[in-house]
């Protein structure tokens, strides 16, 4: 949340949008009024309204349930953190996608890349150590943008996109092996 919001004397704000994102007119914390209308709308009457604790709050609340769904599609505690990432940034079929074919070029998934995780899905995931997969989402994340989103090189936001991604690939491997941490 703290990397994702915007902060002025320690309260939380909503800021415009540059001409060409793709999420409307502004956001609050990643929150935007095209894909989040009633919910970015919300957010920005409190911190108009000086409630700016309880816009950040909310916003964390709804970030954390919206995202919830995928948190079931992996083991490790990193890469829930990361598919959480993706799916608050291009939903989560846009999350399912990118995982299946994150799956796909490790050949360990045979399905569609249909946007819906299943047995199938899940099952090849739960097959790759954190690490490798993370560097297989990121890779993702790059194809989607590029063949689902339009985006590439040429796009004077994809510079950005791809510090996001490191980004937050960083901050969940942060967090630390569950499995093998020092107790």
């Amino acid at each position: 949340m703290k990397k994702e919001g915007r902060f002025k004397n320690g309260k939380l704000q909503y800021y415009n949008l540059p001409r060409g994102d793709g999420g409307g007119s502004y956001e609050v914390a990643g929150i935007n009024v095209k894909y989040h209308p009633s919910k970015a709308r919300r957010l920005k009457s409190l911190i108009v309204s000086g409630k700016n604790e309880q816009a950040y709050e909310e916003a964390v609340e709804y970030i954390i349930d919206y995202t919830r769904r995928v948190r079931d599609w992996h083991p490790d505690v990193r890469v829930q953190c990361y598919l959480r990432d993706m799916a608050f940034n291009r939903g989560p079929t846009g999350c399912a996608k990118i995982l299946q074919h994150a799956l796909k070029t490790a050949k360990s998934y045979n399905g569609e890349i249909d946007g819906k995780v299943g047995s199938v899905t899940r099952a090849a995931a739960k097959n790759h150590k954190a690490e490798d997969l993370l560097l297989r989402l990121v890779l993702s994340r790059q194809w989607y943008e590029r063949e689902v989103v339009g985006r590439n090189e040429k796009s004077r936001f994809w510079a950005g996109l791809v510090n996001r991604w490191i980004d937050a690939v960083q901050t969940c491997l942060e967090i630390g092996d569950p499995y093998h941490s020092k107790r």
